[in-house]
């Protein structure tokens, strides 16, 4: 008997070692590495697939992370009130509940997201003088819509009144990020989300969406989103600007 027993778990070592691949929940042959069967038939069994759950506190804690973690998925269920995103650590980017996979490349927790998050670039000065002889010139976008973010502080107290805080200017904000919430006085940003100081210039896309073709020569235009170049803009004024001149500019987290 002993003997069978031991024939019978070798031959199932064998198996599992040449077919390398498992089924879980079902007896039917596995699909895939590691293929999971929910059961259909039955409401009171909760399907789906588990990741470790941490909050943002103990995964900022975790040391261990490195190249053999690469493609790590956790789940981060809260943000205690004692935890603050920091710039130049790993878990950066943890501003919300929710998945997360590790970047070892990046040595960053990035979120799965479900959509992507983009940008006008808010009112900016642009050089539109015409040049003899025409050459080029430049906006470096990255700095213009940081330093409009970095400049914009919490109100407390003191808060402006709603006729200087037009509805206009509270679309923008939202669009760039920023939380609006109500005072007894009027609106105010409370706060907003930390990746936009965290992210570099190049974990941006950027594009140009529209231009007053007058004005800005359509060929000469060059922006790129890798290296130290990205976000810098080059451009050619070949025309002269009016009240009517404009180039829109959209910003969209990679």
């Amino acid at each position: 008997m002993k003997k069978i027993f031991l024939l019978t778990a070798f031959a199932l070592y064998v198996t599992f070692a040449v077919n390398a691949q498992v089924t879980v929940g079902s007896l039917d042959n596995p699909s895939a590495t590691l293929d999971i069967v929910g059961d259909s038939t039955d409401a009171t069994k909760p399907d789906g697939l588990l990741p470790p759950r941490v909050n943002a506190t103990q995964l900022t804690a975790k040391t261990a992370y490195s190249d053999q973690q690469n493609g790590a998925i956790v789940f981060v269920t809260n943000l205690p009130a004692e935890y603050t995103p920091t710039a130049g650590t790993k878990t950066a980017k943890v501003n919300k509940p929710g998945y997360y996979y590790y970047d070892a490349g990046k040595q960053l927790w990035i979120p799965i997201n479900t959509g992507a998050s983009w940008y006008y670039l808010p009112s900016t000065m642009i050089d539109v003088r015409r040049k003899d002889p025409v050459r080029n010139d430049t906006l470096d976008i990255f700095n213009a819509y940081m330093e409009q973010v970095a400049q914009t502080n919490d109100w407390t107290g003191g808060s402006p009144q709603s006729a200087n805080f037009p509805k206009h200017t509270i679309h923008n904000y939202h669009q760039r990020g920023f939380t609006i919430k109500s005072s007894a006085t009027a609106p105010y940003i409370s706060e907003f989300l930390t990746w936009e100081t965290a992210l570099t210039r190049d974990q941006f896309y950027y594009y140009v969406i529209g231009f007053d073709e007058r004005v800005f020569d359509k060929d000469k235009f060059q922006l790129a989103d890798t290296g130290a170049d990205a976000g810098m803009l080059i451009y050619q004024v070949i025309g002269n600007a009016d009240d009517a001149t404009f180039i829109n500019i959209i910003i969209a987290k990679k």
